[in-house]
């Protein structure tokens, strides 16, 4: 295993560029093209941004309803049925709108998620009113607590290269179910970093250590450390975006194509099936990436011109209150088992590389009044999985607790 990315990963959740936390193994960079030839590597190339066409139309609900619907009807090209996988957030009800639109009057099967011990529950009378007016069947799956510490092993098993990601774990939970009728599922990725979605596009900061907030930062480990983005902030500089453009480019190489499309790809191979992501487009992104950032970012919101485009269309869909995703309630769970931790997080090989046991001891200790830790732990906890089922060939049959307290010295 390579430190470096170990160290990246345990800090933000995942692991960027070229290099993977596999020692000599390499991944595709976004946009990248390799030729083979007798065995051997002879070229590679990576396009670059100033390769793709900047078209600059009137950015009004026409503009948005057009080239929408162009990328969401080739995405629904397919001789197996498809469904939807559905938050409730504000891309996944424009993939639905689409979706609906281009079906034809044909019934729309969305998977959705419910999360246990979440304040805001589901909004059973908004569903059943757009289930009515767009033919829309949704499948609603209960995600709980037991569900979260039995899927972490498989998760872990699966995902390859460690993603400490949560939303992992209902994600599989979907594509299981799922799968059992459909082999394509639609989302809705990629849609934060084309419209400007993310809280961070709306502060100054960017790539220093307050735009990138790794999970042990606040806490004194690994504070001279900083990341060697490939896409880094001078290279950036160099490109003529504005500021909010900068920021998405940053997303659309390291945190979409590393951490979001990886989870999907994941998720959903292991059970068969295929992921289309009609917001994620070449031509998409040359039609939305380039327009002015005032209509990405006003009055406090991302997305802004997204958000009145889907409330002039949908009806009942409020796009400026918070959406719930697939948030999972760590800050919940994880306290419940701070004993566990206690007793086994010290003695994990892979931890002590970089944690004395008195660290782990004390960050554990401090998940029930310390919200800052909890992050940490669950990165932990992930790559303590991830470890014993990839290097010590510990089978997945049963859930975290039992992997650990039966395979730790």
């Amino acid at each position: 295993m390579s430190e470096e990315k170990l160290i990246e990963y345990l800090e933000l959740q995942y692991t960027t560029g070229k290099k993977t936390i596999y020692k000599d193994v390499f991944r595709l960079r976004p946009g990248e093209i390799l030729t083979i030839q007798n065995g051997k590597i002879i070229n590679s190339k990576l396009q670059k941004l100033s390769s793709l066409k900047k078209k600059s139309s009137k950015v009004d609900n026409n503009f948005i309803e057009k080239k929408l619907e162009e990328s969401v009807s080739a995405h629904l090209r397919s001789d197996v049925p498809y469904c939807l996988f559905f938050s409730g957030g504000i891309d996944s009800m424009l993939v639905m709108y689409f979706m609906s639109k281009l079906n034809l009057g044909s019934k729309i099967e969305a998977f959705k998620v419910n999360i246990d011990d979440r304040k805001n529950k589901p909004n059973n009378i908004f569903l059943k009113k757009i289930s009515n007016q767009y033919k829309i069947r949704f499948n609603e799956i209960n995600f709980t607590e037991d569900d979260f510490w039995n899927i972490i092993p498989f998760a872990a098993k699966k995902i390859d290269d460690p993603i400490a990601d949560y939303a992992i774990l209902p994600t599989f939970k979907l594509a299981e179910i799922a799968s059992k009728k459909f082999k394509v599922a639609i989302t809705g990725e990629g849609g934060d970093e084309l419209f400007g979605g993310y809280g961070r596009y709306r502060h100054n900061n960017f790539l220093n250590k307050k735009f990138f907030k790794g999970a042990f930062r606040n806490l004194g480990k690994f504070k001279n450390n900083y990341w060697k983005f490939e896409t880094n902030q001078t290279f950036i500089d160099n490109l003529s975006l504005t500021k909010v453009q900068k920021k998405q480019f940053f997303d659309y190489n390291n945190w979409l194509p590393n951490n979001l499309l990886v989870k999907l790809d994941r998720c959903l191979m292991s059970y068969g099936m295929e992921g289309r992501t009609p917001l994620i487009d070449k031509k998409l992104f040359e039609s939305f990436f380039f327009v002015r950032d005032e209509y990405k970012i006003r009055n406090g919101f991302g997305k802004f011109l997204i958000r009145n485009f889907i409330e002039s269309k949908v009806k009942y869909y409020d796009a400026f209150t918070k959406k719930e995703g697939f948030t999972v309630p760590i800050e919940k769970w994880l306290p419940k088992h701070s004993k566990f931790f206690l007793e086994f997080l010290p003695k994990i090989q892979i931890l002590r590389i970089f944690f004395n046991e008195n660290e782990i001891k004390d960050l554990c200790k401090s998940i029930s009044h310390n919200k800052k830790a909890i992050r940490g732990v669950w990165h932990m906890i992930f790559i303590s999985a991830w470890y014993y089922v990839t290097f010590k060939n510990v089978k997945t049959d049963g859930n975290f607790f039992d992997i650990i307290s039966t395979k730790v010295n």
